[in-house]
């Protein structure tokens, strides 16, 4: 241990007085203006941003909201904790939940409406809703 001390003893650069380091003066408006962006250039896809999803069955086509939109005290009725579905074409402001009995889930969790098995919405799909 004596001799790893003194090597580094031996190695040691003398200093006159206190040594302190200097820091590199922060620029935070280059940091802010990295950060803007960085994120501006990262894609957002509709499809990744989208809190609900939408199914195509048949000719209708449905969003389906989940449970959690339903709850507390923001929420727009109906308030009741359970998930929804909304039929895109007839009310594209989501206001009136189709019935629950009209929708049901099939044994590997999909999705039919009136009998008809339901697909989700392509990338495609949701740039025409968009528009």
């Amino acid at each position: 241990m004596q001799a790893m001390e003194a090597f580094l003893a031996s190695r040691a650069r003398p200093t006159i007085g206190a040594y302190k380091a200097k820091e590199a003066p922060m620029k935070p408006l280059t940091f802010v203006l990295a950060l803007v962006l960085a994120t501006w250039l990262m894609p957002l896809r509709n499809s990744e941003a989208r809190p609900w999803d939408a199914l195509h069955c048949g000719r209708t086509d449905l969003a389906h909201l989940p449970a959690k939109y339903f709850l507390g005290e923001t929420c727009s009725a109906p308030c009741d904790g359970a998930e929804h579905f909304f039929d895109l074409k007839k009310d594209p402001n989501l206001e009136h939940p189709l019935p629950k009995s009209a929708v049901r889930y099939g044994e590997d969790d999909e999705i039919y409406y009136r009998g008809v098995k339901c697909r989700g919405f392509t990338a495609k799909d949701y740039e025409q809703i968009k528009d």
